[in-house]
Order: C-alpha cells, then sequence, then structure tokens
C-alpha cells in the first residue's frame, strides 16, 4: 500500500512539473520569471492564507458530518486524518482522498459512514463551485441571467434535498432494496447512500453548502489577489468566476487533479478576459501552487505523522 501509494505521489508530481516547465518554455519565460519574483511575503502570506481558510472551513464542515453519524473523535485526531487525504488531491476526481477512512478506522469510523461523509462533501462542494463559476456570465454582456439560472437551478436541487416527504419515499426504497442485498456489494453502497441521506438533512443541508461557497469562494478572492499583484485589471466575480469555471474543467476531464485541463482553461479564459500572456501562465501557476499542491503538501506531512504513530 505504502508503495503504491508512493508511486501516486511521484507519479502525479512528474506530470505536473513537466507540464508546468512545457508552459514556461513555450512562453516568454523571462517575462514569467520576473512575475514570479515580484510577489512579496506579505503578498504570499494573503495567498496562502486564503487557501488554509479553506481547508479550516471544509473541516469544519466534515467534523459536524462525523458528529452527524454519531462518531465523537477528538478535533486533532480528526483533523489529521482529514488533511491526510489531501495527499491524494491529484487523483481523479480526488478519489484518493478517501484514504482518510483507511485512518479515520482506527478510531472506530466505519469504512461505510466516512465514505459516505466524502460523497456528500463532493456533491455540496459541486453545488457551491457551480456557483462560483457562475459568476462568469456577468463577464458576457447581456449574459447575467446565466447566473440566476444557475442559481435556480442549484436552489431547486437544494429544495429537492429539503423535501422531507421525496427524502422520507427514497430511505424508504433504499431500505426495501437494502434487505435484499445485504452483505452484498450493491448493498454496501445502498447503505452508503442512506448515510449520505442522512448528511443532507434540512438542518445540515444549507449550512453545509454555504460553508463550500465560503470555503472555495476563498481560494477564488485567493486568485483575484494573484491577479492583482501581477499587476492584470480584472473584476473580482469575473476572478472568482474564472477560477470556478476552472476547477469545473478539471474535474469533468477526469486527469488526475485535473492537471493540464484546469491550467489551460484558466489560462486560456485569462486570456480571453484580455490579460497578457505572461501574466496568465504566472498566474495559473501561483494560483495551482497555493490552492493544490499546498494541500498536497500538507496532507503528505499528515499521512507521513499518522502512518509513523499507526504503521499503516
Amino acid at each position: 500500500m505504502q508503495k503504491k501509494k508512493r508511486q501516486l505521489l511521484i507519479f502525479s508530481s512528474l506530470v505536473a512539473m513537466a507540464f508546468y516547465a512545457a508552459s514556461i518554455a513555450v512562453s516568454d519565460h523571462e517575462q514569467i520569471t520576473e512575475k514570479l519574483n515580484s510577489f512579496t511575503v506579505l503578498q504570499l502570506c494573503l495567498i496562502f492564507g486564503l487557501s488554509l481558510l479553506n481547508y479550516a472551513l471544509r473541516f469544519v464542515r466534515w467534523h459536524k458530518y462525523l458528529s452527524a453519524l454519531g462518531y465523537s473523535i477528538p478535533v486533532t485526531k480528526n483533523l489529521m486524518c482529514y488533511l491526510a487525504g489531501f495527499a491524494f488531491t491529484t487523483t481523479p476526481g480526488k478519489a484518493g482522498e478517501a484514504i482518510r477512512s483507511v485512518y479515520l478506522n482506527q478510531y472506530g469510523v466505519g469504512y461505510k459512514q466516512s465514505l459516505a461523509a466524502l460523497v456528500t462533501e463532493r456533491i455540496l462542494d459541486v453545488f457551491a463551485v457551480l456557483m462560483l463559476a457562475a459568476l462568469l456570465f456577468y463577464w458576457i454582456e447581456d449574459f447575467s441571467w446565466g447566473f440566476y439560472l444557475v442559481a435556480f437551478l442549484v436552489c431547486a436541487l437544494l429544495l429537492i434535498l429539503a423535501t422531507d416527504r421525496i427524502m422520507d419515499k427514497i430511505r424508504l426504497w433504499l431500505s426495501r432494496r437494502l434487505q435484499l442485498s445485504e452483505k452484498t456489494l450493491i448493498g454496501n453502497l445502498l447503505e452508503m447512500a442512506q448515510h449520505s441521506l442522512d448528511l443532507m438533512k434540512r438542518q445540515l443541508l444549507l449550512g453545509s453548502l454555504l460553508i463550500g461557497i465560503i470555503a472555495w469562494g476563498a481560494e477564488g478572492v485567493a486568485f483575484y489577489y494573484i491577479l492583482e499583484f501581477l499587476g492584470a485589471e480584472i473584476s473580482l466575480p469575473v476572478a472568482v468566476g474564472i477560477y470556478g469555471a476552472s476547477m469545473i474543467a478539471g474535474a469533468i476531464s477526469f486527469i488526475p487533479g485535473g492537471l493540464g485541463s484546469t491550467e489551460a482553461a484558466m489560462g486560456g479564459l485569462l486570456i480571453l478576459a484580455g490579460v497578457s500572456i505572461p501574466v496568465a501562465i504566472a498566474a495559473t501557476l501561483v494560483c495551482r501552487i497555493a490552492t493544490l499542491w499546498f494541500a498536497v503538501v500538507i496532507g503528505i506531512v499528515s499521512m507521513l505523522i499518522l502512518e509513523r504513530k499507526h504503521q499503516i
């Protein structure tokens, strides 16, 4: 298991470095290097601090999920397990973050429950990032209605999830199917789905979505500041929208960590927004380091600490 994990981490890191090196090589590398060196310590602290805010808010939501499922885990231990999952953020769909279930199992958390929490987190994160991506419509003349359309669709889905009558019927159907499929793969998946529905009850649903919007919005704001520090003239809604749209592009590509697809979407949208190529590339590199690779480093450190303790 350790060997496979290390191979995956090394492979994704090498792919990323090759992509970033190629991006700089085919562009004006002197201008890009100059832009990258222009950041001050305080500016970098702000950028990375907003990423830390993202991680902190998402962990608060995660801790509430486990509490709602009936588990009482010390905050520090749960935090280490949660952060360890970030080591595998570069896996397709971030599926590798499920490694935190292995660590949480050491504290008595069932695999089905922790995986259900992960699935619920992913679903609400998609809603949150879609809302941020919809801000991009304000950039397109006469298309501001697109934002309201996305907001309406997200709210409609949330309303369905928050309607007790509909959800009770789904739970009843799952319960009946579970009795017929107990102790099978289908049965395990159905039980996991039941736990996910429990985490989408009305009292948790809206708060969880709001946390997701603020958390991912913090990284969108960090992206805006990156562009501002580089001298790009771009509005906050457009910058946050480009960040959200790039995250969606990376997710639907199913390329590990969205490597290449996220960067291409981010850089391309910036250029279309009138940002120069050197600034677009520099902003994309800094953003990905602060929002993706920063998380991976934190995850690796957390994972090494946990493995040293549990010898997993």
